[in-house]
């Protein structure tokens, strides 16, 4: 059976200092919402169902089951969204590099 992974993208955004990413009223914006957003609205051709109730769980703030094949198309998908700025595609990338190290 293949490894599953238990992924989350609840880290709070981060500015290229450092500091946190926060709204109006001062709360932290986290990385899922934003992965959320953009996986939602990116065109997509193949795994549209999966992208979907990733994207769904993701802007819930639940974290997502993956494989490594999973994984593997989500760190794909991730990279070619041409509308997510590099600094939170680059902070994306590393959650899923991490979970993927921790097997």
């Amino acid at each position: 059976m293949a490894k599953k992974f238990q992924v989350s993208f609840e880290a709070p955004a981060k500015l290229i200092s450092g500091r946190a990413m926060v709204d109006e009223n001062e709360q932290e914006l986290k990385l899922g919402k934003f992965l959320a957003d953009h996986i939602a609205g990116a065109a997509a051709e193949r795994n549209v169902i999966k992208l979907y109730g990733w994207a769904c769980k993701m802007a819930a703030g639940d974290s997502i089951e993956l494989d490594s094949e999973d994984m593997s198309s989500l760190k794909a998908f991730v990279e070619l969204l041409p509308r997510l700025p590099l600094l939170l595609k680059a902070q994306c990338l590393e959650i899923l590099n991490d979970a993927k190290a921790s097997e």
